[in-house]
């Protein structure tokens, strides 16, 4: 490990531009960033594990979770912390057990008046959203929410920052 990185080592690590890093950091999702006598930000390895984290976090909760999440860590509430991530796959849970309804719901249905559409298991987005009579995007927005799990990766970025 280093003793301090600049925002552009950590921005090229993460592949996200220096004004995400600047954005986490006016949200106060990460410890206070000591500066150089010229006044150029100086992040260290607790500031590094806290942009992994948040990058993690953000490719299964929204923005608001990771927010608030973050803040909690910060504030060394790390039970609150673990409680929002837990509130967070349990509604994912739920949501999930919805979809698996819908669906069986859907391959229990007569759809013999779709004769233009046959129901296959390689029917496109597109196809089952014109035979439910909803827009492709509500049927992509359920499935990344059903799907959406912590993963090992995220639970021991987590661990890591404390």
């Amino acid at each position: 490990m280093r003793d301090n990185y600049t925002p552009t080592m950590i921005a090229k690590k993460l592949n996200v531009s220096t004004t995400t890093l600047r954005r986490y950091e006016d949200q106060g999702l990460v410890p206070e960033v000591p500066r150089t006598p010229s006044n150029r930000r100086c992040y260290t390895d607790i500031h590094v594990q806290a942009f992994i984290t948040i990058r993690e976090l953000l490719q299964g909760y929204e923005i608001p979770v990771v927010y608030d999440v973050m803040r909690k860590i910060k504030a060394r509430q790390i039970e609150d912390a673990l409680w929002s991530i837990n509130q967070e796959q349990h509604n994912t849970q739920t949501e999930k057990h919805r979809l698996e309804d819908v669906l069986r719901m859907f391959r229990n249905a007569d759809l013999s008046k779709y004769n233009d559409l046959e129901v296959t298991n390689a029917m496109t987005i597109g196809e089952v959203a014109q035979m439910a009579g909803v827009k492709p995007s509500a049927i992509r927005l359920g499935n990344k929410k059903a799907l959406l799990l912590l993963t090992e990766t995220k639970t021991t970025a987590i661990g890591s920052i404390l």
